[in-house]
């Protein structure tokens, strides 16, 4: 399984927002073919730290689920409203692959 994470933060009052946008986003996601998406939070201070992970069978699967995720308008609108609630500089990528132990 291949496992695709973004870390970044978001002030407290945007919280809410922020989760809206992923939730459908992750419905893109899933219409497409994705496995799982999930939003794991972090509260200290002003700020909320987010660990977003992405399930996908494959690093091959995830390289084709996003080639339609990327065409699909409602993403682009997210990814817009996205943006306005988060610095796009601050927004760490990483790539896991899941063993079977």
């Amino acid at each position: 399984m291949f496992v695709k994470t973004y870390r970044y933060r978001v002030k407290k009052e945007n919280l809410d927002k922020l989760i809206k946008i992923n939730k459908e986003a992750g419905k893109i996601y899933k219409k497409y073919g994705g496995q799982g998406y999930k939003t794991l939070l972090k509260k200290d201070g002003r700020t909320i730290g987010i660990l977003l992970l992405e399930f996908y069978q494959s690093k091959k699967q995830f390289n084709k689920i996003m080639n339609l995720v990327n065409k699909d308008k409602k993403i682009t609108d997210l990814w817009k409203k996205f943006l306005l609630l988060v610095n796009e500089k601050e927004i760490k990528e990483e790539e896991f692959e899941l063993t079977d132990d």
